[in-house]
Parts: C-alpha cells; structure tokens; sequence
C-alpha cells in the first residue's frame, strides 16, 4: 500500500499489506525465530533502510514492548480479509527503532505506522509481523519458545495486496478483485457475527 491509501466497500475496511515494497525475508515456520509461528519478516526496496509501513485498515495501539520496537495493533472495527473473514484482526510489529507508539492510540487507515528496523533480536532493517483474525491479544511462548498469537493466521490469508510491489515473496497473494463483495451482504455481516 502506499501512504494515505484507503479502501471501504460496503462501509467495512479491507486489510491492506502495510508495506509499498514487499521483499520477504523469512517466512512462517523458517529460522529459530518463526518456528511455530506465522510470522514473516518483510524487508523494503533496498536492505538497510528503516522504510515506513502503513495502518492496513483503522487500529488501536492495544500494547507496546518498547525494548524490542515492538507495539501490538487491533482493528478498531471489523474489516475484511483476504481469505473472506469479516471481523477484528489483532496484530504485532516488531523491531521498530524509532517507535512512538501508546496504548490507545488510533491511527486511520493509510497513515504511517511505524519503521521498519533492528531493535530487539534482529539480524537486519527489517518488520516482523504476525496476526490473528481474532479479537483475542493472549501473547504467549509456544513450544518452540516464541511467542505468537493463540489463533495466528498465515499473512497471505489477510493481507489486500494492492498497491504493493512484491520483489520476493512465497504465496497466494490476492487483491481486492479477487474477493467479490455484495454491499447488501456486507452490511448484515458487519452488524452480525464473524464470518468465516
């Protein structure tokens, strides 16, 4: 996505991939780090640069761990995913040296929301993230000694990948085109349960 970009059909958000320039540098399950997890850590254009990355729909600051530039995100509303989900997503980014995050703190669809970086356990300028399609923010260490989200989904299953330029990067992305919507539909999804 690129700065400023927004995205609403039927008055629900979709989840956009927060970054303009998409190199993945380590994907679910790969390294030490990911094992057990559906973390991927994403890289811009060039290496070592601390690239901006974006809010893919509204969030709310829920947490922030500011020894690793680490700050968890929830949607403030139900947005829409890639894999059809309607409902809040619960995030985490990671590595963020210049992180000015706080607990409550909004920040509309579009506007900047961090820095990719090294703060914490990183080998490179990078932004490791992981996500739930889940209202839940329970953090705890799996088997492997990482820590994840109870429910973690793979990103490919969440992220919109408009506007983004993929330079490497394993999955089935999709875009908004791929996913039809029926505004009919969606206003009675958006007032009533999570779908799936």
């Amino acid at each position: 996505m690129f700065k400023g970009q927004k995205c609403v059909r039927g008055g629900i958000e979709h989840f956009l991939c927060p970054f303009t320039d998409f190199y993945l540098t380590c994907g679910p399950n790969e390294s030490k780090f990911h094992m057990g997890t559906m973390a991927i850590d994403v890289r811009g254009l060039e290496p070592g640069i601390h690239y901006p990355y974006y809010a893919p729909a509204t969030v709310r600051c829920i947490n922030t761990y500011p020894e690793s530039g680490q700050v968890m995100w929830q949607t403030v509303n139900k947005v829409r995913c890639s894999n059809g989900y309607i409902g809040k997503v619960t995030f985490m980014t990671v590595h963020d040296d210049s992180m000015n995050a706080f607990k409550g703190m909004v920040i509309p669809q579009g506007r900047q929301l961090g820095n990719m970086g090294t703060k914490g356990n990183a080998t490179g300028v990078h932004c490791h993230i992981e996500l739930s399609e889940s209202d839940s923010t329970a953090w705890t260490k799996n088997s492997y000694g990482n820590y994840c989200f109870n429910s973690e989904v793979d990103p490919e299953d969440v992220f919109f990948m408009d506007e983004t330029n993929i330079l490497h990067g394993f999955g089935k992305w999709k875009y908004i085109k791929d996913v039809p919507v029926s505004e009919v539909v969606d206003q009675i999804l958006h007032k009533g349960s999570v779908v799936r």
